[in-house]
C-alpha cells in the first residue's frame, strides 16, 4: 500500500538557517500502519529543496523519486497533454470536446468530433480529475521493502529560500551606549514550519560542503550581554545561535526576534583621515570584551547609530555594515564624514641623495567644533623598504606599509603634522 505522510504526522522539526540564504531541515515523523507499506509519499516539504541532499533514516529503501509538483497554470496544463478536456462557451451554452496537443505559447487542441486543430480557443477550459499519480505539491516518494511499520522516520535536507540577518541599534546618550541586536528571519522556501526549533549559523560556509550533521556538544557563551531569546554556542569553525523557544515560521513570513541587549561601558568616537582620502571620516569604536558589557561573538550585520541631540532627542546619525566580530575583537563603525573638521595633505618634498630617497609629507588639520578632538592619521607608504627619519609628532607603525598618528586638536584651532621617511633605492 501507499502511505502519505504530511506535517500532521510530524513529531518534531528543527531548522538550521545559514546567512547565505539556505537552511538545513531535520524533520521527524511518526508513521504507523498495520498493513504492509510499499511506498511512502512525504508531503509538506520545501518547494526549493535541494533534492540531492535528502537523507531518510528509518526505512529500507528500494528506490527514491522526487516530484516537485506544479506551481502554475502552464505546468498544470502540461500534465494533461494528450488527454481530452472540455471547452465551454458560456455565451452560447455550448461544450466542445478537445484533445490537448500543446500548451507552449498558447493552447493547441484537436476537436474530438471533426479532428480539426484549434489554436487558442475561446471559452472556459475544464480539465478531467487529477490523475492519481499527479503531485500538486513537492513530494518525496520512497519505494521501500514491503513491511508493516510503526515508528519514527527522520527526513533531512537542505533548502534554498531561508535566510537570516542581524540589525544592531546603538543608542548614544552622552557617555552611555546601549546596543541591541535584532535578528530577522525570512522564509521563502515554499513550506510552513510549525513549532520549530531554530538555530542560526554565523560564518562563511562553502555551500557544497555544508553538511547536515549532528552538532557537537557545545558550551554556552558566558557574557554580561543578555538575550532572553538566544544562547550562543561555538560549533566547528563557526558560531551557532540557538533560539530558546520554538516558533512558527510560515512561507512568505518575516520574523524579528531580539538577539542581544548590552550596555556598553566604554566606547570612543574616532575621526580618521588618510593620504588616499582627505575627508574626515567619523567612526564609533568599542571593544567586544566582557568588561565592556559584551564578550560574545557578534554575527555580521548592519549597525544603525542614534545619538542624543541638544533637545534630548535621539536622532539617526549613520549606519555601516560590520563583519563577524570575535570575542575580544573590536567593532569599528563608520557613520559618515565630519562637517566641522577639515584636512589637507600633500607631499612637500622628494629628493634623492646617494641612493636614498627622502620623502616629506604634511597634514594640515583644522577643528571647527566647540570641543577638542583626536584625529587619527592613517598614512600608507607603498614602497617595500622604508624608514622614518624625522617626525613632528609621535607615531605608531601599524603594518609594513602603514603608519598612524593620533593628533589632539583644540576647539577652534589648527595643527600641522610633518614627517620625513627614507626609501632605499639601491
Amino acid at each position: 500500500m501507499k502511505f502519505q505522510s504530511t506535517n500532521k504526522d510530524r513529531v518534531s522539526i528543527d531548522l538550521t538557517v545559514y546567512q547565505k540564504g539556505f537552511g538545513a531541515v531535520k524533520d521527524v515523523r511518526r508513521i504507523a500502519s498495520d498493513k504492509e507499506i510499499s511506498e511512502v509519499h512525504f508531503l509538506d516539504i520545501a518547494d526549493q529543496i535541494e533534492s540531492e541532499t535528502i537523507l531518510v533514516k528509518g526505512f529500507k529503501e528500494l528506490e527514491r523519486n522526487y516530484e516537485n509538483g506544479f506551481i502554475n497554470t502552464d505546468q498544470l496544463l502540461e500534465k494533461y497533454i494528450g488527454q481530452v478536456a472540455t471547452l465551454r462557451n458560456e455565451k452560447f451554452r455550448d461544450d466542445l470536446q478537445i484533445r490537448l496537443l500543446s500548451t507552449s505559447g498558447g493552447v493547441v487542441g484537436e476537436r474530438v468530433d471533426t479532428k480539426e486543430i484549434i489554436v487558442n480557443p475561446l471559452g472556459q477550459l475544464i480539465l478531467p480529475p487529477l490523475p492519481e499519480n499527479l503531485t500538486v505539491r513537492p513530494a518525496l516518494i520512497l519505494k521501500v521493502v514491503p513491511q508493516t511499520f510503526k515508528g519514527d522516520v527522520r527526513l533531512s535536507y537542505l533548502t534554498q529560500g531561508i535566510e537570516w540577518q542581524v540589525t544592531y541599534i546603538a543608542e548614544i546618550q552622552g557617555t552611555a551606549l546601549h546596543l541591541a541586536g535584532l535578528m530577522q528571519l525570512r522564509n521563502q522556501s515554499g513550506t510552513d514550519f510549525f513549532d520549530t526549533a531554530i538555530k542560526l549559523i554565523a560564518g562563511q560556509i562553502n555551500h557544497s560542503s555544508a553538511g547536515i550533521g549532528r552538532p557537537y556538544e557545545m558550551e554556552l557563551f558566558k557574557s554580561s550581554a543578555s538575550s532572553p531569546e538566544f544562547s550562543g554556542q561555538p560549533f566547528a569553525d563557526h558560531h551557532v545561535y540557538k533560539l530558546e523557544r520554538k516558533v512558527d515560521l510560515l512561507h512568505g513570513q518575516t520574523k524579528q526576534i531580539q538577539l542581544l541587549e548590552a550596555q556598553v561601558v566604554s566606547f570612543r568616537k574616532v575621526y580618521e583621515v588618510s593620504n588616499s582620502n582627505e575627508q574626515v571620516r567619523i567612526k564609533i569604536e568599542f571593544d567586544n570584551v566582557e568588561a565592556n558589557g559584551l564578550g560574545i561573538p557578534l554575527p555580521a550585520g548592519t549597525v544603525k547609530i542614534f545619538e542624543q541631540d541638544t533637545d534630548s532627542e535621539l536622532e539617526f546619525t549613520g549606519e555601516d555594515q560590520v563583519s563577524h566580530t570575535a570575542k575580544d575583537g573590536k567593532l569599528s563603525i563608520s557613520i559618515g564624514e565630519a562637517f566641522d573638521i577639515t584636512c589637507k595633505s600633500r607631499e612637500k618634498k622628494r629628493e634623492l641623495k646617494d641612493g636614498i630617497e627622502y620623502v616629506t609629507h604634511r597634514y594640515d588639520l583644522k577643528n571647527g567644533k566647540e570641543e577638542n578632538v583626536r584625529i587619527h592619521i592613517c598614512h600608507s607608504i607603498y614602497d617595500p623598504v622604508w624608514q622614518m627619519e624625522t617626525s613632528s609628532h609621535d607615531y605608531q607603525i601599524k603594518s609594513s606599509n602603514e603608519v598612524e598618528f593620533i593628533i589632539r586638536v583644540v576647539s577652534g584651532k589648527s595643527a600641522a603634522v610633518d614627517f620625513t621617511y627614507q626609501i632605499d633605492r639601491h
